[in-house]
């Protein structure tokens, strides 16, 4: 039997490379020009708004976009 309180938490799901686009391949997506993702995700970071763009990753000091991520941004401006 393993007690709750010593149990350890799972990791969360790091996405592959392959899966991870540039936000020159988002931008080809969503249609949106680099410049507006850029503003887009200036807005997520400061909180102004939370639901502006795609979601993104860092890896270091580079931008990513999931392909997942993108989808379902634009799944949800077309809903």
């Amino acid at each position: 039997m393993t007690d709750p309180e010593y149990a350890v938490p799972t990791a969360p799901s790091i996405p592959s490379f392959a899966d991870l686009l540039t936000p020159r391949q988002a931008s080809e997506m969503t249609g949106h020009p680099e410049t507006v993702l850029a503003v887009y995700r200036s807005r997520r970071n400061t909180g102004r708004s939370p639901h502006a763009g795609p979601e993104f990753v860092k890896v270091g000091r580079e931008v990513f976009y999931t392909r997942e991520a993108v989808r379902a941004y634009l799944a949800g401006k077309r809903g």
